[in-house]
């Protein structure tokens, strides 16, 4: 029951900061005076789906190992914590999110915890399934 509800708390979670990221991009590209609004248009779903949650359900096993059910609460209320001061953000803002990250897993561990469960693929996935990373490298280069 406990996980269940980690698993959901994250994908909330990670819902609403993939969300504020796409907004925090569009929003630098509209600072260095480019028009984004076709970007907007094209702001892929952040919807998790089954592959995501499974993904998930590794990472966070993964962590159980290591930190314990406790210490993945910790990092969820630090996440809760952390995420109202995201929204509306700019890029600069978003790398306070490094800052949820537990003691005892360093970032690199992080990453090959996320490549091993497949999560960057599937977010990389995500981020190609629509045309929003082509159009915004257009914006930057143009900028």
């Amino acid at each position: 029951m406990l996980a269940d509800n980690q698993l959901e708390r994250l994908e909330q979670m990670s819902e609403e900061m993939v969300s504020l990221m796409y907004q925090a991009l569009i929003k630098s590209i509209e600072t260095e005076g480019a028009d984004a609004s076709r970007l907007k248009s094209l702001i892929p779903d952040s919807t998790w789906d089954d592959s995501m949650r499974e993904a998930a359900r590794c990472i966070l096993d993964t962590y159980e190992d290591t930190i314990g059910s406790e210490g993945i609460n910790e990092m969820l209320d630090k996440f809760d914590v952390i995420l109202p001061t995201l929204r509306g953000g700019n890029v600069d803002t978003l790398s306070s999110i490094g800052s949820i990250q537990p003691d005892s897993i360093s970032v690199e561990e992080a990453i090959a915890i996320n490549q091993a469960c497949g999560m960057l693929e599937l977010q990389q996935q995500m981020m190609q399934s629509s045309e929003f990373t082509k159009e915004l490298m257009k914006l930057m280069a143009a900028n």
